[in-house]
């Protein structure tokens, strides 16, 4: 069983190639949080995965807020396993999850870190299209090496990425971060908005609403900033720091094949 929470689509792209390689349930956190979908029954040998993107050194509000609710039938001792994306580095995100699943008795056997194309143009550019590629194509042989570990149960650290003071980048920047600038009343939209719904469509957490024709963010951001990159006019902004940046989405965001 595959629990995800995907922005921009990385998180979403990684979690459909786990889940097929293990033959796993794949579950959205967004939708089991709006329908309020809190119980599961687990299968004999069936492997707990969650997957989601890293959101200023930590995993994103919605993920901790779905674990606390979390309850499970048939629990009997799986093999649980996390995988976070970025777009550089984690800081201390897998141990705030480790945490969080303590709480509810539960261990966490392994980990695992995977860097993806940058989309926080809040504070940096998207990477270019040749650095978009080769994060990409080195995201996918990591796929399958974990693919390979959690096939196997194996525990511990499955792939991390080398960086420097992870914990001060989580507890002093990430975890104020969190709390301080993630809201969107800086979100504002520019007059080449075409009414498409997209953004309104791909909010993970139905923060967005069309009330006259263009969109109004309400109280609930996630901040995950996918109504940003997604705009097909690049028509929405936040205060100034976006406008002369790239954007960026995976594929698999806007695929509704697969």
């Amino acid at each position: 069983m595959i629990f995800y929470f995907t922005g921009t689509g990385n998180s979403l792209h990684v979690a459909k190639q786990i889940a097929r390689y293990q033959g796993e349930r794949l579950i959205s956190i967004s939708q089991a949080m709006r329908q309020q979908q809190w119980k599961y029954s687990l299968a004999l040998q069936e492997k707990i995965g969650f997957i989601f993107p890293v959101y200023a050194w930590s995993p994103p509000r919605i993920v901790i807020d779905f674990i606390e609710k979390l309850r499970f039938e048939c629990f009997l001792n799986p093999y649980i396993f996390a995988i976070c994306t970025c777009g550089e580095n984690a800081g201390d995100t897998m141990n705030i999850l480790r945490a969080a699943l303590r709480k509810k008795f539960w261990r966490l056997d392994s980990t695992a870190v995977i860097v993806m194309p940058n989309n926080y143009i809040l504070s940096y550019d998207v990477d270019s299209p040749s650095l978009q590629r080769e994060k990409l194509d080195r995201a996918e042989r990591t796929i399958q090496e974990i693919n390979q570990a959690v096939l196997r149960k194996e525990k511990g650290i499955l792939c991390q990425v080398p960086e420097k003071f992870p914990v001060l980048k989580t507890r002093a920047i990430g975890l104020a971060c969190q709390k301080f600038l993630c809201n969107a009343k800086h979100f504002w939209v520019q007059d080449t908005c075409i009414s498409c719904r997209l953004c309104q469509e791909i909010c993970p957490v139905n923060n967005i609403d069309f009330p006259k024709g263009n969109p109004i963010w309400e109280d609930h951001c996630a901040q995950c900033l996918a109504c940003i990159n997604v705009c097909p006019v690049q028509a929405i902004q936040y205060k100034r720091a976006t406008l002369q940046k790239g954007r960026y989405y995976h594929p698999d965001l806007l695929n509704k094949e697969n």
